[in-house]
């Protein structure tokens, strides 16, 4: 298993994929998505935390969203 040395916020995400943050955070969201495992949370202020993703999760996800029927 690699080791991750960096991640990116959801925000930066969408950006990179040209998608809606929305529909990422809700394709996350599902713990049966295959990049659950993937997914880190790093909390932004007290009561606020963030999704993050390393270059394999965002990998899986670009081909989950190449592979979906809506895409």
């Amino acid at each position: 298993m690699a080791i991750v040395a960096h991640v990116f916020t959801i925000n930066h995400v969408a950006e990179m994929l040209g998608e809606v943050r929305e529909l990422l955070k809700a394709i996350l969201g599902n713990s049966d998505s295959p990049t659950h495992g993937s997914i880190i949370c790093a909390v932004h202020n007290d009561d606020e935390t963030l999704a993050a993703l390393g270059d394999g999760g965002i990998g899986e996800l670009r081909q989950m969203l190449a592979d979906a029927p809506f895409a």
